[in-house]
Formats: C-alpha cells, sequence, structure tokens
C-alpha cells in the first residue's frame, strides 16, 4: 500500500461518497485557482483505495479545467491518475504517471512528494520482480526522507530496503534494515506498520525454517490487523500461514486458511495477492497428491498473471506447472513449461546483472570525477612548493618507485596465478560433461524413456550450474552443495539410488557465506563412485564434511567402497589414470602459492588400516568468507 499522504487518517475514507459528489459538482460550477485544484487532486488521491474510478474521474476532470497547466496541478493530478492505476493493478501505466509526478515535484522543490515517488515506484519494480531498480528507488527516497527529517519515511524506507535484501538473501542486511525500523515505528506508535514489519519477519523466519518464531510473528500481526479492522492483510497473513503449514506439512490445515484468503481476495478482486495465493494452494493440493487441483489452481494464477506479468511469480508457476505434467506423464508440456521456466529465470539473471553493471558504471564515473579534481588540486599545491622540496620529491619518487615494482611485480604472479586456475576449471568442465554424457548413453540404450527424459531435464539444470558457477573464482558452500546434490541425484539415476549422501557442516560456518572454488569436491565424489566400486554394494554411502581449522577451511570425503590399495591395482590394470584428480591436485596447489601458504597436501587414507571399509580424502584451501 503506498504511503503518500502521510498524516491523513483513515476516517476520511468513510466520507468517500459525499466528497466526490460535492468535488464534481463545484467543478462543473465555477474555475478554481491553483490551490483549490491542488486540494480537490489531494481528495481524489483519497478515493483511490476504496473507490478508484471515482478517484480517476476527478483527476481528468482536474486536467480538463483551463488553469491546470501549472507543474504543481499536474503533479497532484499524475498522482491521483497513478494512484488509480496501482489500485486497479495496471502497473505499467502507474510506473508512467508516478514517473510524471516526480518531474512536477522535482521543479516545484517539493522533496516529501519526491521521496513518496521514489518508493513508489520502488514498490511497482519490487512487485514486478526488478529488485535492482526498486533498490535504487527505495535508496533515493531513503537519502530525501533523512534530508528533511521525516522519521516514518525513513521508517519506510529500512523497512522496504530489508525487503529486498530478503529477496536476495542477504539476511545480515535485512535484519539491520528492519531494526532500524522497528524501533522508527514504535517511537511513531505506528501499530499498522508494526504488523506489516511483523508479518514480513514472520516470511523471513520461515525461509530460515525457524517455524515456531515464524508462527509467533504471524500470530502477533493477525490479531494486531484484527483490532485494526484491516480485513485485507488478514487475508494476507492467512496465505502466509498457509504456506507455513506447507513447510511443516500439515497440508489440509494450510488448504483451509489459502481457502479463506482466496475468498476475501476474490471478492475484493485483487489480483496480485490472488495469484500468490493460487499458487500456494496448488502446492499444498501437489504435497497431498490431488495433481488434478494442483493443476487447477496453477492454471488460475497463470490466468491472472496474464496481465500484471509479475515474473518471479510466473517462474516459480511454470516450474511447478512443470513437476505436475512431468509427474502425469504430459512430457511434451512438461518440457515446453521447463523451457519458459528456463528462459524467464535467464531473463531475471541477467535483467538483474544488468542493473548492478550500469550502477556500477555510474559510481566508477563520479569516483573518477571526484579523483581527477583531488588530482588537479594536488598539482597546483605540488606547483606551488616545487622549489623548497625538491630534493624530498626525488627521494620520495624513487622509494615509490621500488613500491610499485614490488606491486606490479606481485600482482603479474597473482594474475598469471588466477589465469591458471581459470585454464584447469575449463579444463575440468569437458570432462566433467563427458562423464555426465556416458551416464546418459546408459539409460537411453536401456530404452527406458521416462527415465531418459527426467535424465535429460536433471542433466540440463546441473549443466546450467557448471556452467554459470564455473566462471566465477570462488562461490559460496551452499552454491557448491546444490552443485554436488544435483551432480548425485543424476549419478544415482543410473544406480537405482542404491548411494546415499550427505553433507556435514561445522556448526561455526555459514554456508551462504563462506567461499570456495567451484568443483573442488566433486572429482573426489566421482572418483568415489566410479572406482570405489559404491554401486555394487546394498549400502554405499559418500559423505563429504566441511570445517575450519584455523585460516584454513578443511574438506574431507569419505566413502565405503573397496579402498584405494585396491581401486590403485585395479587402474593399474585397466590402465586408468583420472584427469580430474590430477586437475583438482594442481587447483589446490595454485590455490595455497596464491596466498603464501605452502601447505597444500592431500592427505589419502585407506580405511582398511583401521579395520573399516573405504576411502578417506582430506586436504585444506585458504579460507575465505564474503565481505
Amino acid at each position: 500500500m503506498t504511503n503518500l499522504m502521510k498524516g491523513i487518517l483513515p476516517k476520511f475514507l468513510q466520507i468517500v461518497f459525499f466528497l466526490f459528489v460535492f468535488i464534481s459538482q463545484e467543478m462543473n460550477a465555477k474555475e478554481f485557482d491553483e490551490e483549490e485544484l491542488i486540494n480537490k487532486a489531494k481528495a481524489a488521491i483519497l478515493l483511490a483505495p476504496n473507490n478508484p474510478d471515482s478517484c480517476k474521474q476527478i483527476a481528468l476532470e482536474i486536467l480538463s479545467a483551463p488553469n491546470a497547466k501549472s507543474e504543481a496541478v499536474q503533479a497532484f493530478t499524475n498522482t491521483a491518475l497513478a494512484e488509480f492505476y496501482f489500485y486497479t493493478q495496471d502497473f505499467d501505466s502507474s510506473m508512467v504517471a508516478y514517473k510524471r509526478s516526480l518531474e512536477g515535484y522535482i521543479a516545484i522543490d517539493d522533496k516529501e512528494n519526491q521521496a513518496t515517488m521514489y518508493n513508489n515506484m520502488g514498490l511497482i519494480y519490487y512487485y514486478q520482480g526488478f529488485y535492482g531498480k526498486a533498490l535504487k528507488n527505495y535508496t533515493a527516497s531513503l537519502e530525501l526522507e533523512k534530508a528533511i527529517g521525516n522519521d516514518e519515511g525513513i521508517a519506510y524506507g529500512h523497512h522496504n530496503i530489508g525487503m529486498i535484501y530478503g529477496r536476495w538473501e542477504r539476511y545480515d542486511q535485512l535484519f539491520e534494515h528492519y531494526d532500524i525500523a522497528l524501533s522508527l515505528y514504535e517511537k511513531l506508535d505506528r501499530k499498522e506498520s508494526i504488523a506489516a514489519l511483523g508479518n514480513n519477519m514472520g516470511v523471513v523466519y520461515a525461509n530460515l525454517e525457524q517455524y515456531d518464531k515464524a508462527m509467533e510473528s504471524y500470530r502477533k500481526s493477525y490479531f494486531a490487523y484484527k483490532e485494526l479492522g484491516d480485513k485485507k492483510n488478514m487475508a494476507s497473513i492467512s496465505t502466509n500461514l498457509g504456506c507455513l503449514f506447507i513447510y511443516l506439512k500439515q497440508n489440509h490445515r494450510a488448504i483451509e486458511y489459502l481457502n479463506e484468503a482466496i475468498s476475501y481476495f476474490e471478492e475484493s478482486n485483487d489480483k496480485m495477492n490472488l495469484i500468490a495465493t493460487y499458487s500456494s494452494t496448488g502446492d499444498a493440493y501437489k504435497a497431498i497428491g490431488d495433481l488434478k487441483g494442483a493443476m487447477k489452481y496453477y492454471l488460475l494464477a497463470e490466468k491472472e498473471n496474464e496481465k500484471l506479468d509479475l515474473l518471479e511469480r510466473k517462474k516459480d508457476n511454470y516450474y511447478a506447472l512443470y513437476d505436475v505434467y512431468k509427474t502425469v506423464g504430459e512430457f511434451e508440456k512438461a518440457l515446453q513449461m521447463y523451457e519458459m521456466h528456463s528462459a524467464l529465470k535467464d531473463s531475471i539473471f541477467s535483467a538483474e546483472k544488468y542493473e548492478r553493471l550500469i550502477e556500477l558504471e555510474k559510481k566508477y564515473h563520479s569516483e573518477k570525477s571526484e579523483r581527477e579534481l583531488l588530482l588537479l588540486k594536488a598539482k597546483e599545491e605540488k606547483q606551488e612548493l616545487y622549489l623548497w622540496g625538491l630534493s624530498i620529491f626525488f627521494v620520495f619518487s624513487a622509494v615509490l618507485a621500488l613500491i610499485w615494482f614490488s606491486v606490479l611485480k606481485f600482482k603479474e604472479k597473482q594474475k598469471r596465478q588466477i589465469m591458471e586456475q581459470k585454464i584447469l576449471r575449463t579444463q575440468m568442465n569437458p570432462h566433467f560433461i563427458f562423464n555426465a554424457l556416458s551416464a546418459l548413453q546408459c539409460v537411453i540404450l536401456e530404452e527406458n524413456q521416462e527415465e531418459a527424459v527426467d535424465f535429460v531435464l536433471d542433466f540440463s539444470s546441473l549443466m546450467r550450474l557448471v556452467l554459470q558457477y564455473s566462471k566465477e573464482e570462488n562461490i559460496t558452500l551452499k552454491k557448491e552443495k546444490e552443485i554436488l546434490e544435483r551432480y548425485m541425484s543424476l549419478q544415482n539415476r543410473r544406480f537405482d539410488k542404491k548411494i546415499g549422501f550427505e553433507f556435514e557442516f561445522e556448526e561455526q560456518l555459514k554456508i551462504d557465506r563462506v567461499l570456495v572454488p567451484p568443483m573442488m569436491a566433486q572429482p573426489f565424489v566421482e572418483n568415489a563412485i566410479e572406482h570405489g566400486c559404491l554401486s555394487n554394494l546394498s549400502d554405499g554411502y559418500v559423505k563429504v564434511r566441511y570445517g575450519k581449522e584455523k585460516d584454513y577451511l578443511t574438506i574431507a570425503i569419505e566413502d565405503n567402497g573397496i579402498g584405494i590399495k585396491q581401486s590403485k591395482a585395479k587402474s593399474k590394470l585397466l590402465k586408468h589414470k583420472s584427469l580430474a584428480m590430477d586437475l583438482t591436485k594442481e587447483r589446490i596447489k595454485l590455490l595455497h602459492e596464491n596466498r603464501g601458504k605452502s601447505n597444500s597436501e592431500l592427505e589419502i587414507q585407506d580405511l582398511s588400516d583401521y579395520d573399516l571399509k573405504g576411502t578417506r580424502i582430506a586436504f585444506r584451501i585458504p579460507y575465505m568468507e564474503l565481505n
């Protein structure tokens, strides 16, 4: 909900009908001066949430008035039109009108309403899934609110920016902004805003799998909205509770809450909330095995989203439909949905990347201009002191030259090592793809059509991840875990899911912040499967452990196969040499050299020495975290 007319109490909405009749009659009766037209535009804005058609009619009548050409009248009237389009959920038209309003408010130097326009445009970008653009507008709004000292606007700014970081799963920044917003809301005694923040916190806790905290946050917000008589937000919390019960596998209870929300949103024609609620209802029906019911609600969500074009919702809905079609055996439709999901996912990813590049470029040029001004000033001062400090200058230049030479030498070495790492990663990709295609060949030869289709889809998802992340020098442990899980899922299709696979992380490791070069453990996992003969066992397993030891990240891969001694003997007979293992050893060595470390040994143990079965491989790499 937009927050343009801050300070106007909800009681004014009770006189909507009388206000509309009065304004319409008065405008037809006489010509108004600029201040009167602005006041009528403000009154029209108040009508938008409950009576958007009346809001639009008054705005158009104002624009047709003979003396409605001033920038101030145009700004407020375009805001009324923007609010009409927003509440009728025509977001593209609303954005155009908000931008026109912003131009007018800039022209009349109205910083308060400039801040509100940036906030409202950020909200539309947020709904449409353009989070980079949303953050840019929310930040501009926050800076203006700080400049005019508006605590309520500052609270809204931090609240909205926190929501963006939540979408990017950067929860440290989210909690930082939410804490500021909550303290200001409590200071201002804004009960509705405190309830909204509590609802958002419930979503965050649910994503973090802290379900008790999520339930408590939703409960407090629900009763706060009930006390305020806010049925719309009560329905929104019912949707969130439905999603929470899906997480808790209480799907029939989830459907009860979701149906309650659907009843309200259908009655109020709230298409945006209907899309989210329909989609969640489809998830609940799918979870209880009612695929017909699931498909019904996914298709309803897709139909409602045709006009709004909410990209994130479309992406998720396409994948849900793919999963249902695949399960019921409609493979052609399943493949179509998967391709649409992948295309949309790539377009969102590219748009976000492009937005960030534009921001970085602007920041670079701004900083470059500042640096040029500082250099010019320094040059003038140097000229003034030149005669007095000539000898000092030469000494300083000599020292600087030596430092610069050392830095260049170090950077050249670092650049060479990074290039070698990239070459090694490039060599690993064809090797990895070859092994995966060999597995696909086995499935095709077995003439299992459904299994082959699933394998191709899983293989394409895995390749997308491998090709995407292999371009990066480092990725988070969370992403590395995702690659390995996809890889093991693919391998288990070959062996009828006979091989168990698990991760073990030391408690101190935050997997969404710890960095690791991509696909460090995968060659050793592959080696355990292929050369440890795990497929011949009924209880074969591979375990990957991550820990921290001083300035190092420790990685260990353990299996219960035939052991390294028997594996080596077998490899000699077959004259086989593991290319991926050799490449990974070289990568580990280069990582240590790049950080000036010396300990790059790879420890390989045959567990038969300890009266156990299998092999354990352990190594260390320099510990890194996201800044």
